[in-house]
């Protein structure tokens, strides 16, 4: 790993463990299960609770980037690869504590910490409820991503590198619990 990669790495991860504790999480039940309804709030037979929950991919849609140096704007094209590398984290990042049930732990969600710089891991550790499903993922089966939005906001240091990110992050998902459906979503800055 080269200096400027292995900075580049502990700025984001300390940025998006510093930005994302922002964010929140709702979980609101469908209709059908605010509505009583029996058939949506009845819990699933024993035989289809013991079935292996479905596996959702997660695309993240990289939505606005812009950059601001210390003496201009930059264009959004030379910072390409550089949001397409927060892009890569942010899809892991709600991955792990949204998407993935294989992953969430009963709420631990042991690969998240990976994601960050190690000084700022006991931070995440004390945040993770704030990160990802927290305590719901142990009453959740699967979510169904639905719609994941990314936007970038770089600063830049003299040379025209990126030296911080600011993501702000979008996320909603129908969430499977014994055969009730919950909206999930979630905001980071």
């Amino acid at each position: 790993m080269t200096k400027r990669r292995a900075r580049w790495s502990a700025v984001s991860g300390g940025a998006l463990a510093v930005f994302l504790v922002a964010g929140g999480v709702w979980l609101v039940r469908s209709a059908d299960v605010r509505a009583g309804s029996p058939e949506a709030s009845a819990p699933a037979p024993e035989t289809a609770r013991s079935a292996e929950p479905p596996r959702y991919e997660l695309t993240v849609d990289l939505g606005r980037v812009q950059g601001r140096g210390v003496t201009e704007k930059v264009r959004p094209w030379r910072l390409a690869t550089s949001a397409e590398a927060v892009q890569r984290t942010m899809t892991e990042l709600y991955s792990a504590g949204f998407v993935d049930p294989g992953l969430w732990a009963e709420g631990r969600f042991p690969t998240l910490f990976e994601l960050f710089a190690p000084d700022v891991r006991r931070d995440v550790l004390r945040r993770v409820g704030d990160l990802t499903l927290g305590r719901a993922a142990r009453h959740l089966d699967a979510v169904q991503p639905l719609r994941a939005r990314l936007d970038v906001r770089f600063l830049l240091d003299r040379a025209g590198r990126p030296i911080l990110a600011l993501a702000g992050m979008e996320f909603a998902g129908q969430g499977l619990a014994h055969g009730a459906e919950i909206s999930v979503r979630h905001e980071g800055d």
